[in-house]
């Protein structure tokens, strides 16, 4: 047996058995959660408790983000939506009709994710558009970071159930 055998005997190539897949659903779960549009929930926080200059600097910030988030859309929109949607729709065949889970396991992980982004998208173009400040502001932040984690959690139980299923239907690796 030479070096490479045991590298890959000890690190198992498919996804939903491979306890790195699932630390990475997690880490980017919990990344997706915690920045809204690019602000830190502590930061979020620290504005709704005391106000004066940690609202004005999740003000600021916020307005950076959203700038920018409104300026790389309006300047690449289209290609980054078509590019996004050819690369969900090859992996969702790839995993779905072919059988590979390697696509399997990205699709579960890039469609969520990309209905987050649409709801970033969404959340930028009405504070941009409202001018929204304050507490206002800070009700928004909240509400759309609660509605990341919902996301979050269902997409952690969909691929937890299909990881499952596609586990008692393909062995578990070593038994």
């Amino acid at each position: 047996m030479d070096g490479f055998d045991i590298i890959f005997d000890q690190i198992d190539l498919r996804s939903f058995s491979s306890l790195w897949f699932w630390l990475a659903v997690v880490g980017i779960w919990t990344l997706a959660s915690h920045r809204v549009l690019g602000v830190s929930a502590d930061m979020i926080r620290h504005a709704r408790k005391y106000g004066g200059p940690a609202q004005a600097d999740l003000e600021a910030l916020v307005q950076i983000k959203v700038a920018r988030l409104d300026r790389i859309f309006d300047e690449a929109g289209v290609v980054i939506v078509g590019l996004l949607f050819f690369l969900l729709s090859s992996l969702a065949v790839l995993g779905f009709y072919h059988g590979v889970e390697l696509a399997q396991a990205l699709t579960l992980i890039l469609i969520p994710l990309t209905w987050v982004g649409l709801l970033s998208l969404r959340l930028a173009r009405q504070v941009q558009a409202g001018n929204t400040t304050g507490a206002g502001l800070v009700r928004l932040l909240r509400r759309h970071r609660i509605m990341v984690q919902g996301i979050g959690l269902f997409s952690i139980f969909v691929t937890t159930m299909w990881g499952a299923w596609q586990n008692a239907q393909n062995g578990f690796p070593g038994f």
